[in-house]
This record gives structure tokens, C-alpha cells and sequence, in this order.
């Protein structure tokens, strides 16, 4: 057991992002916003935020989605977004009956079955849990959307944190829209022509 009597992580849960990367970092400074309301007493503390300030978690989290992106489900790649947040943040979301721990299986299942809606995770009893699908994105909550094979990106709202992409992470000096067209279009669909990369990257910064 480790610190605090948390469990090993899992060996699927390995992988190339591991705690006090850069991108770990990006994802740990990303929850600071909401962890400052907590801090105050504005807002009750959650499952969520335990994990979003948790870097061993981050990490784990972060590879589970890595190893995800690398599968295909009826020959088709998994591709889709988890969101870091609890259902007190999503009282309209679709609550699973019962949550289920997280595991590179049950994301590609589970992603598969909602490829335009998001994935809610945060910290329960068994570890980091995906209990619902969300019908909207909360203010303040972490997203990790799988956009590729190796291909992470991390957001927090309109706020680009990190991208991983096989392996290469990279940070914005600040998330203005040209950083965000820039770093989608040097880092992901990278078997396509720099302009085609350009023009799909500021579509889905539209979206």
C-alpha cells in the first residue's frame, strides 16, 4: 500500500506521463481556480477535487487515456473526453448504476458508447471512478480529450493546459486562440498535411 493507504496503481496505468511531468504540472496549476473556492468555503470539496489535486492520480488518469487511444473498438479508434468533476457539478448527467473503477477496458467501453458526450470521473471509494455521462461540461472541471493515437488534451473551460502526443508533451506559454491552433496542429493528425491539420484544429476550437 502506498501513502494514506492507497493502493499500488495499476499496471495498465503505467505510461509515459508520470508524476512531476510537465504535463502533470499543467493539469495540477488547472485545478487551482476551483481548489481557491474550496479553499475559501464557497464550495464543499468533492471527489473531484481530491483528485484534480492529487498528481499521482493526474498521472494515473492521464495514462489510462494514453493507453486508451491507442485501441480501436469495431474497427474504429477510441476517441472521446473525460471530464474531472461529481455529481453535485452535473445534476442533469446520466448516473451509472453503480460506478466502476477505472480501467483502460471500461474507458474504451464506455467511450465507445458516448463518442460525442463526455465521460465523469472523479475519486470514490474505489479509486478514480467513472459514475456518469455528462449532458454538459461544469465550470471549473478538467477535461482530457483523446484527439488521436498517443494524443492527449488537457482543458480546463476555454483554458489549454498541456498536449500529449506519443510521448511529446507540450505546455503554452497561454492559451490564446493562435496557441490553441498552433499547438492542435503541430500535435495531432499528424498523417496529414500541415494546412488540412490547421483548418481542423481552428474548426474544433470553434466547436
Amino acid at each position: 500500500m502506498g501513502r494514506g493507504g492507497r493502493a499500488p496503481l495499476a499496471t495498465e496505468a503505467d505510461g509515459p506521463i508520470h508524476v512531476g511531468s510537465p504535463f502533470v504540472d499543467a493539469l495540477l496549476a488547472g485545478g487551482r481556480a476551483r481548489r481557491a473556492l474550496v479553499d475559501r468555503g464557497v464550495i464543499e470539496e468533492s471527489g473531484a477535487d481530491v483528485l484534480a489535486q492529487s498528481a499521482e492520480d493526474l498521472a494515473e488518469l492521464a495514462n489510462l487515456c494514453f493507453w486508451t487511444s491507442l485501441l480501436s473498438e469495431e474497427a474504429r479508434p477510441v476517441r472521446g473526453t473525460v471530464c474531472v468533476c461529481s455529481p453535485d457539478q452535473a445534476p442533469l448527467a446520466f448516473r451509472l448504476a453503480r460506478p466502476e473503477p477505472a480501467s483502460v477496458k471500461g474507458l474504451v467501453a464506455l467511450l465507445t458508447a458516448s463518442e460525442t458526450t463526455s465521460l465523469a470521473v472523479h475519486r470514490g471509494s474505489q479509486g478514480i471512478e467513472v459514475w456518469g455521462i455528462l449532458m454538459w461540461t461544469p465550470v471549473y472541471s478538467m477535461q482530457l480529450r483523446i484527439t488521436g493515437a498517443g494524443a492527449i488534451v488537457a482543458t480546463v473551460d476555454s483554458e489549454l493546459l498541456a498536449v500529449v502526443q506519443e510521448g511529446r508533451i507540450t505546455v503554452p506559454r497561454s492559451a490564446t486562440e493562435t496557441s490553441w491552433t498552433e499547438v492542435f496542429a503541430r500535435n495531432v493528425w499528424n498523417d496529414r498535411p500541415y494546412a488540412e491539420r490547421r483548418l481542423l484544429a481552428e474548426r474544433l476550437l470553434r466547436m
